[in-house]
């Protein structure tokens, strides 16, 4: 089963990732940069942020399910006044997230978890 984890350079979906590599599944991380860590960086990865790129690009094609451990949180924040944050969280969450589990349905895949922090919640 090959499987795309979102945000798999991070702690979460780090862990996730090396736990369904250990139990034999095809594992490729999908996050904004490649990891550092040696153990993940030793996975397959895919470029890729889920707020501002088209993932209906054909990137998502061949995956079989996706766990899903990407955030925005306030890292992301433009500290310039572009945006406020109840904008931000909104579109960060409300609509990008959709957006993305949409273009992966379209892509074919059919098995999808959501890991989530409370930054959904904000």
């Amino acid at each position: 089963m090959n499987v795309l984890v979102v945000g798999g350079s991070g702690l979460i979906g780090g862990d996730a990732a090396l736990y369904l590599k250990s139990h034999a599944l095809n594992v490729t991380i999908m996050a904004r940069n490649k990891p550092t860590a040696p153990t993940l960086a030793a996975l397959p990865f895919l470029q890729g942020d889920y707020v501002n790129d088209d993932m209906g690009d054909g990137r998502l094609k061949g995956f079989d399910a996706i766990v899903f451990a990407a955030a925005a949180d306030i890292r992301q924040l433009p500290m310039d006044g572009s945006v406020t944050p109840d904008d931000f969280y909104r579109e960060v969450n409300d609509n990008a997230v959709p957006r993305f589990f949409a273009a992966a349905r379209e892509a074919g895949v059919r098995r999808a978890v959501y890991i989530g922090t409370f930054y959904p919640q904000v």
